[in-house]
């Protein structure tokens, strides 16, 4: 079976981390397909076993887009081996949080792994307000060190590998 990488993007660091997640499991995954969420009208959910959720937290919350998505395709997601990686530049995220004020508990009790996977400011695709309001963001938070804001490649690699061995067991 076949493996749906899935993710929504502004700054195209979900893009990034989706690619090295395909790059992980190219070589132990016969068929990976990684699409944006705006692409998705392509694709039949029905076609995969494994299904990957990316996308990054905005001032605390998960993007519209992939709540939609997530809400009109719920019932086809729980018949799926389910992970979801969370981007974002706070190193102290409570992912369990998160999720329960984002997502329905059904859908959360289905998924095998959800992990954040660090972040990065890339200013460069952001409109002047979101610049300004990104710098004061991190101005206010203790939990940010702007210098120090980067991809966890540990949690990375922890992804990959547990979707490694959901993919062994169930193929």
């Amino acid at each position: 079976m076949a493996t749906l990488i899935v993710y929504t993007t502004k700054t195209n660091a979900t893009k990034d981390i989706s690619h090295l997640i395909f790059q992980g499991l190219k070589d132990y995954e016969t068929s990976i397909i990684t699409k944006n969420i705006n692409d998705i009208s392509t694709i039949n959910l029905e076609d995969f076993q494994t299904i990957i959720i990316g996308a990054p937290m905005y001032m605390g919350y998960y993007p519209k887009k992939m709540r939609k998505f997530i809400g009109k395709y719920l019932e086809v997601l729980k018949k799926k081996s389910l992970f979801m990686f969370l981007v974002g530049i706070d190193p102290k995220l409570d992912v369990s949080k998160f999720l329960k004020q984002s997502f329905p508990e059904t859908f959360i009790n289905h998924l095998k792994m959800s992990i954040h996977v660090g972040g990065e400011i890339r200013e460069d695709n952001l409109s002047l307000f979101k610049r300004y309001v990104l710098k004061q963001v991190i101005k206010e938070s203790s939990n940010i060190d702007s210098h120090n804001i980067s991809f966890n490649k540990h949690n990375i690699n922890k992804l990959i590998t547990e979707i490694k061995a959901s993919i062994e067991v169930e193929g």
